[in-house]
C-alpha cells in the first residue's frame, strides 16, 4: 500500500466511526430505535447486513464531516469579519448539537493534523 491508500483508508475509517457514533447517539435517545437495534443484534446479522451498516455509517460520517467543515468555515469567516462562506449559508445546526459538533470538529481537525504529520514523516 502506498501512503495515499493508507491515508484514504484511515480517512474512510474515521468517517465510518463518526457515522457509527452519530447513529449510536441517536439510537440511544430513541427507545423504538434502541429496541429495533437490539432485535437486529440478537438475530446475529449476516456479513452482508454488517457490510451494509458499515457503508451506511461511512456515508453518514462523510455527511457529518462536510457539515462540520461548513460550520468551521462559517465560524472562521465570522471571526475574520468577512461574510459567511457561500456553502455555509442556510446551514442550521440545532443549539442542542452545537457543542457536540464543535467538539467533533476539533477532534477531526486534530486527527487530520496527526495524519498529515505521519504522511510527511513517511515521505
Amino acid at each position: 500500500m502506498n501512503p495515499e491508500q493508507i491515508f484514504n483508508s484511515l480517512h474512510r475509517s474515521l468517517q465510518t466511526a463518526l457515522g457509527a457514533t452519530v447513529s449510536l447517539v441517536e439510537t440511544l435517545q430513541d427507545e423504538a430505535q434502541r429496541d429495533q437495534l437490539y432485535t437486529k443484534i440478537q438475530s446475529q446479522p449476516t456479513a452482508a447486513e454488517f457490510s451494509y451498516w458499515l457503508e451506511a455509517w461511512a456515508a453518514r460520517g462523510e455527511a457529518q464531516e462536510q457539515a462540520a467543515m461548513q460550520l468551521v468555515d462559517a465560524i472562521f469567516s465570522r471571526s475574520a469579519g468577512g461574510p459567511p462562506a457561500p456553502e455555509s449559508q442556510g446551514l442550521q445546526v440545532p443549539p442542542s448539537l452545537q457543542g457536540e459538533l464543535q467538539e467533533l470538529t476539533q477532534h477531526l481537525a486534530t486527527l487530520r493534523q496527526d495524519l498529515e504529520q505521519s504522511r510527511r514523516q513517511e515521505i
